[in-house]
């Protein structure tokens, strides 16, 4: 059986109920066991774990000790404690990296439904390796093992896409990103067969945003929708080194009516696969160079 659902319960609290959750559960109690160890009544945790009830610091510390925490676990259920009531749910990350953040990676998974909007480069989850490589390697990290670390971190988080119970995904990709050289002519080559084949998922849906829509603010920024059966839709919005989520309805409802307008604007499924399919075959006639065009990332 899936959670009740809780249309009120706020972003924070809900990823503190699951973080404590999945604490406990590591080592094997029950909420009976955890509620009888912290002298708790049983329905106390459960509120608590099902993100309706809040707690204070001590509260908190005292379950999270007693559950058997690591410090690393302690840290983030404490950042995001700090930013309960505020109207934004904010992580820093490494330059373009937002794979990093276990809320939004929790809120993909848990979703019914995921639009992602990116007007300058292709959306992180359905990047290739080496599109991914060449965006983060020019995003200002310079140790090689950090970039090494970076891809393998968003590759990883792009296994939300594939196995049974995943969510419907939509991309929305304006035309000139697909314009946009990263890397060599064959990385490009390659990315596009990529797109190609991730759009025949039935849960996936890639659709481009012809040149010269006109649509001034709801063209700009980055975001991502994601609505959920048992809790409140949730917006993601990424900056360089920081991301946020924001859960209130009045910002929801903006999202929601860019959105609109950005699938009004866009091709179809089939024909923007029939586009992504022409500019693989564009590419690859160039053939793969040594050092891409000076304009590219």
């Amino acid at each position: 059986m899936g959670p009740v659902p809780q249309s009120g319960v706020r972003i924070q609290n809900r990823m503190i109920g699951e973080a404590v959750r999945d604490a406990r559960q590591l080592f094997g109690f029950n909420g009976d066991q955890l509620a009888e160890m912290v002298g708790w009544s049983a329905s106390k945790v459960s509120r608590l774990e099902a993100g309706v009830r809040g707690c204070t610091t001590e509260d908190l510390s005292h379950y999270l000790g007693m559950s058997g925490a690591s410090p690393a676990v302690f840290r983030r259920v404490m950042d995001v404690h700090r930013q309960v009531g505020s109207d934004l749910l904010v992580h820093r990350h490494a330059p373009a990296a937002p794979d990093q953040v276990w809320t939004l990676v929790r809120c993909e998974a848990a979703a019914s439904l995921v639009v992602a909007y990116e007007p300058t480069l292709l959306p992180a989850l359905v990047q290739n390796e080496n599109y991914a490589h060449f965006v983060l390697a020019s995003s200002g990290v310079e140790d090689a093992g950090e970039v090494r670390a970076l891809v393998d971190g968003r590759i990883k988080r792009q296994r939300v896409l594939y196995g049974p119970g995943a969510p419907m995904f939509e991309f929305l990709v304006p035309d000139a990103v697909l314009r946009t050289m990263v890397g060599d002519h064959g990385t490009m080559e390659d990315q596009f067969m990529h797109l190609v084949l991730l759009s025949q998922r039935d849960n996936v849906s890639i659709r481009v945003i012809p040149a010269g829509v006109r649509g001034a603010a709801w063209l700009r920024g980055q975001f991502t929708l994601m609505e959920h059966e048992a809790y409140p839709a949730v917006v993601h919005l990424e900056l360089d080194t920081t991301s946020a989520l924001v859960d209130t309805p009045d910002a929801v409802k903006v999202y929601r009516d860019r959105l609109r307008r950005l699938r009004a604007a866009a091709l179809d499924v089939q024909g923007s696969r029939e586009l992504l399919l022409g500019l693989a075959h564009e590419y690859g006639a160039y053939g793969t160079d040594s050092g891409g065009d000076s304009g590219s990332v």
